[in-house]
């Protein structure tokens, strides 16, 4: 259970300090815009609350 616990929380913490360096690039590439981002910050927020929410540990029974 505290293995498991800790690849979770390794997991998400990787993903949140490489999804600045993935938008930055498809900025560079040009398939992101900036602009684009800060229209849809709502939804960048929820699906951060979202992801946030699936990767927090279960509550014991």
């Amino acid at each position: 259970m505290y293995l498991s616990f800790v690849l979770r929380l390794l997991l998400a913490f990787g993903i949140a300090f490489l999804l600045p360096v993935v938008l930055v690039g498809l900025n560079l590439a040009g398939i992101v815009k900036g602009k684009q981002l800060v229209k849809s910050w709502r939804i960048t927020v929820f699906l951060v609350c979202l992801f946030a929410a699936m990767a927090a540990p279960e509550r014991m029974r």
